[in-house]
């Protein structure tokens, strides 16, 4: 039986996210039929988050992000001046119009620091993806018949690794992986006179 060849970016991060603990067990939970391809995902998350400190922190100590003083993009600050003395319907002094700068620099920082941290978050979930989509595409290779040599054509098969000819009598965890391929949009259900097959549109990372 010929098997596709998939290549991963074997960076740092994919590394030890692959040797994570928490991943591998997910991934053996997921090939014994007792988890799911959202857990490997869940797990991949997870341990991407993991890999991610910046910086070394010695023991007894934990890290604490301050805010610049002066946030980036200030405002018109007569225009926000103004703005509290209609709302307020207080004129605002010299003492208190530094305080109302200085609360306003900590809220447009605190802004910044939710918009940067949730693009983090969605560059993680991204790489976490990435990472569940190669392991996929692993089950499928050590799973599948290659028809095509190139690993584009799969033939089916069952638990007993027998190729069979129709998705529905294929191994269950060969058909959650295709599940999840396919709502990728990495791989189709073909059918031809012998029956059903995977074609394969991209790899992960094309």
């Amino acid at each position: 039986m010929n098997h596709p060849e998939i290549s991963i970016d074997e960076t740092t991060p994919v590394l030890q996210v692959k040797t994570n603990e928490g991943f591998q067990a997910a991934l053996q939970r997921y090939a014994h039929g007792n988890g799911s391809s959202a857990g490997v995902a869940g797990a991949a998350v997870r341990a991407l988050v993991a890999t991610c400190t910046l910086v070394d922190v010695p023991k007894g100590y934990k890290v604490v992000l301050v805010p610049d003083e002066a946030a980036p993009n200030e405002p018109d600050w007569e225009e926000c001046k103004r703005q509290a003395e209609v709302s307020t319907g207080l004129k605002v002094e010299p003492h208190t119009f530094s305080i109302l700068k200085r609360e306003v620099r900590r809220w447009i920082a605190h802004r910044h620091s939710c918009q940067a941290a949730q693009a983090e978050g969605s560059a993680l979930l991204q790489k976490a993806l990435r990472i569940a989509d190669s392991a996929m595409f692993e089950l499928l290779a050590v799973s599948c018949v290659d028809h095509d040599g190139h690993g584009l054509v799969l033939g089916l098969t069952d638990a007993n690794a027998l190729e069979v000819r129709s998705l529905a009598d294929a191994d269950e965890n060969l058909r959650e992986a295709f599940d999840w391929l396919r709502e990728r949009g990495y791989v189709v259900l073909a059918e031809d006179s012998e029956g059903e097959h995977i074609v394969v549109e991209r790899r992960p990372g094309e």
